[in-house]
């Protein structure tokens, strides 16, 4: 559901764009879809030794780099204690090249940087 109050707002010159690159809207739609602020609903975290933790959060996506480009940044904390359990942006954009999105995924906090390839499947998107 959509967050009607973000967090923190903040920019950086030159990374932030209106909408979508009209020559690759079709395809930047797959997630530009969810550009906008988000609550996380009854979100679910796996923790290390493979236990499950429930937390709530928030997600932001946004168009950057001229429209060519989805950025997002997630944040979730544990509903119990409200520790900081995910943390991190995906930068994500489409490859003519290979009909797919090429994204990675940084989260500082899990010292994490895993790049993989996003595309949709019937009526699902597969990452």
């Amino acid at each position: 559901m959509p967050n009607e109050s973000a967090s923190k707002e903040w920019s950086l010159g030159g990374l932030g764009a209106d909408g979508p690159d009209p020559k690759l809207r079709e395809k930047l739609m797959l997630f530009g879809q969810f550009v906008g602020d988000w609550d996380i609903v009854d979100a679910r975290f796996v923790q290390a030794d493979g236990t499950w933790v429930k937390m709530k959060g928030e997600v932001h996506f946004a168009w950057i780099l001229e429209g060519t480009a989805v950025q997002d940044v997630w944040i979730g904390r544990r509903q119990d204690t409200l520790q900081l359990v995910v943390h991190g942006t995906t930068l994500r954009f489409y490859d003519p090249k290979i009909d797919s999105w090429r994204s990675t995924w940084i989260s500082p906090l899990r010292n994490l940087v895993k790049p993989f390839i996003a595309k949709m499947v019937g009526d699902e998107i597969v990452l």
